[in-house]
C-alpha cells in the first residue's frame, strides 16, 4: 500500500477511482486464493500504476502460482503477461486460444483497392476499408485462406488485441462505414 501512496487509514469511499482500483487489486492479490478473478482491475488507474500493477501482479503470481482470470478490453497492456484468451460476444463465448494462435488467426493485406477486393471475395474477411481512393486494407481471417496472397499486396501480422477487435466486430455498419 505504501508503494502505491495508499493511507491505510483512509475510507475506501473517500478514493479517487483508480484509488479504489488499486486498493482492489493489492486485496485480491494478498487473499492469494486458488483462483483469483479480477474484473477491470485497472480501470481509473493511470498509466505508470497500470505498469506497476502488472509487474506488482506477474512477481505475485511467481512466488505464489495460482490461476488467475482477468476481464479487461485493455489486452495490448496485458498481453505479455497472459496465457490464453477467452473472448465474448454477444454475452457468450466467442473464442478460446492461446495469445499465440489469436495472433496467427488474423492478418492484414493491403493493396490496390480493385484488385484487393476481387482476391477478398474470396477469403473470409473480417473487415475491409479503402486507404485511399486506389488502396484498400481487408483483414482476413489467416487459417482459413485460399489460394496463395499476391505478390502485390502487403501482409501484416496483428496484435492479439487487434485480432479480437476484428473476430468481434461488426463488418458492415461499423464506424468507417458511418464516417465515409
Amino acid at each position: 500500500m505504501a508503494h502505491f501512496s495508499l493511507d491505510g487509514k483512509t475510507y475506501h469511499s473517500q478514493l479517487s477511482k483508480g484509488m479504489k482500483s488499486t486498493f482492489n487489486v493489492i486485496v485480491g492479490l494478498a487473499a492469494r486464493c486458488p483462483l483469483t478473478i479480477m474484473d477491470e482491475p485497472v480501470t481509473g488507474m493511470d498509466a505508470a500504476v497500470r505498469k506497476d500493477f502488472y509487474r506488482m501482479m506477474l512477481k505475485d503470481y511467481l512466488a505464489h502460482p495460482r490461476t488467475m482470470i482477468l476481464s479487461s478490453h485493455l489486452l495490448t497492456e496485458m498481453e505479455d503477461l497472459i496465457e490464453n484468451i477467452l473472448l465474448m460476444k454477444d454475452g457468450g463465448l466467442c473464442l478460446h486460444k492461446s495469445v499465440d494462435e489469436i495472433r496467427q488467426l488474423v492478418i492484414e493485406v493491403s493493396g490496390p483497392k480493385e484488385e484487393l477486393e476481387k482476391w477478398a471475395s474470396a477469403q473470409d474477411v473480417l473487415h475491409m476499408k479503402s486507404t485511399t481512393p486506389h488502396l484498400a486494407l481487408a483483414a482476413v481471417r489467416g487459417d482459413r485462406l485460399e489460394g496463395r496472397i499476391p505478390e502485390t499486396f502487403a501482409v501484416r501480422e496483428v496484435a492479439a488485441e487487434d485480432a479480437c477487435v476484428y473476430i468481434t466486430g461488426r463488418g458492415k455498419g461499423g464506424i468507417d462505414d458511418v464516417y465515409r
